[in-house]
Parts: structure tokens; sequence; C-alpha cells
């Protein structure tokens, strides 16, 4: 099964595709995985942020990036990946439901405003 990229409000989008999913009861662990990637040209983007509830996590320098939580019933949630120079995006809710496993890929636009540098504050305008 391909996975079609879901575009989002800001030139980004996200593809995701359920690798298990359990009919019978509602499973107890629920691992999430994926990539982080340039939308433009398909690179991997490594040590972006992605946000999942409260919780704040880190990709690695292969882009990829695991969590693991346990899976309540009727639960929902959505993930906002961060990469600085990039547009931030983030997923509809997804439902979790009799699910153990999910693979989000998300695929950044470059941010075309102006980086402000913060650093230099002796500079009057």
């Amino acid at each position: 099964m391909e996975k079609i990229l879901i575009p989002t409000y800001n030139k980004g989008g996200y593809k995701i595709k359920i690798i298990e999913i359990n009919s019978k009861t509602n499973p107890i662990n629920l691992k999430i995985t994926g990539k982080v990637f340039d939308a433009t040209n398909g690179k991997i983007l490594s040590n972006a942020q992605l946000v999942i509830g409260c919780f704040k996590i880190q990709n690695s320098s292969q882009g990829e990036y695991t969590f693991k939580t346990n899976n309540l019933k009727n639960d929902f949630f959505y993930i906002e990946a961060i990469f600085t120079g990039y547009k931030t995006i983030q997923t509809d809710f997804i439902d979790l439901t009799n699910k153990n496993e999910i693979q989000i890929d998300f695929y950044l636009a470059e941010d075309d405003r102006p980086f402000i540098n913060c650093e230099d504050k002796t500079q009057a305008f």
C-alpha cells in the first residue's frame, strides 16, 4: 500500500501508514515511527523536533524517530514537526483505536520569511 501525501496549510505535508491493526481488542502499546524530509528535494532533516501531546522528542541524524506509549481506547492525537528554517506542520487528529503501530513521515517546506537574528540587540531600527 503506497502512502499518499496529505497536504497541510503551509506547503508541507505528511504520509501516514497503519502498520498493524488489532481488530479484536484495543492494543496495550502503540508505537509511532517515521522520518522527517525536506519537501522540495526529499533530503532527510536530522534533529527535527516532534511534539506529541505534552511530549517533545528529537529525530536522529538519519531523520528517524520512534515514540512508544500506552494506547487508550477512543484516543485521538496529532503530531507537530518543527525544524529551524522550515515551516512547522501538524497532522490532523488521528484515531488510535485498535492500532499497534503507525508510521508518519513528514515533508517540511522551507520557510521563505526572513530569519531575524535576536542575538545582536545593539542595532537600532
